[in-house]
């Protein structure tokens, strides 16, 4: 047997299109310890996925079809991207595209929103994983390196700090343009994210071009007073680092 038809073999198992006993047999190995590989692996899937994307599990829990929608998706999941990394949260990594592709499909109970919260929660991980490092100070106002925009056909910030929350008993909202801004904090490490206000949108060019205050507010026509607030507000949420 090949390297890759024991890969195969090995995925099938897991997949459960091929049963323990089986593919024991083909292996030459025991069945019992076999059947700890497929359950570790499936078990693995399945908690990179609740640990990653609770909104989105959630969500497809509550939809018309319930807990049968979910569990479908899983095994359909798994079936169609085995976990290739020894990473826990790498086994999620897939799981928005996949998604998207079941909603293409037409599929029964997956919504646009539904894809579009999974990809959500999958940039707050990606966000804190991010490579960047945050300098401990700054010459001049600048922009937190780790910053993802994330352009969505939902409003899916106000969901998702409902839910931070604690809230569950939560209606999808209505479709309309949104951008998120995802980043991680500069002293608490965690994932931030806000609604691409009027206010945050000004501190990032103001960042971006290299401006100061001072340079902000003659370039804009705004008093200085506005500019500073807009500068102390996002300097507050994490997005901007000031001297």
């Amino acid at each position: 047997m090949t390297l890759e038809q024991l890969q195969r073999l090995m995925h099938d198992v897991v997949k459960q299109g091929v049963e323990v006993d089986a593919g024991a047999a083909a292996l030459g190995v025991d069945p019992a310890r076999l059947r700890i590989y497929r359950n570790f692996t499936r078990t693995h899937v399945r908690t990179a996925l609740e640990l990653n994307l609770p909104m989105t599990r959630h969500l497809l829990s509550e939809a018309p079809l319930g807990e049968t929608l979910w569990e479908s998706l899983y095994e359909d999941y798994l079936r169609a991207c085995p976990p290739r990394s020894w990473e826990l949260n790498a086994a999620a990594e897939a799981f928005p595209a996949f998604l998207e592709a079941q909603l293409d499909a037409g599929r029964d109970g997956v919504t646009h929103f539904a894809v579009c919260l999974a990809a959500f929660e999958w940039a707050q991980f990606e966000t804190l994983r991010h490579p960047a490092t945050i300098p401990a100070e700054v010459d001049a106002t600048t922009l937190n390196p780790t910053l993802t925009l994330l352009q969505q056909a939902y409003p899916v910030v106000p969901y998702a700090a409902r839910w931070s929350r604690g809230e569950r008993d939560l209606s999808p909202p209505a479709p309309a343009d949104s951008i998120a801004l995802l980043f991680r904090h500069p002293t608490r490490h965690h994932c931030r994210f806000y609604a691409a206000s009027d206010v945050l949108l000004f501190a990032m060019k103001v960042a971006h071009d290299g401006l100061s205050a001072q340079q902000a507010a003659a370039a804009s026509g705004q008093p200085l007073e506005a500019v500073e607030a807009a500068l102390t507000e996002a300097q507050r949420t994490g997005l901007i680092l000031r001297p």
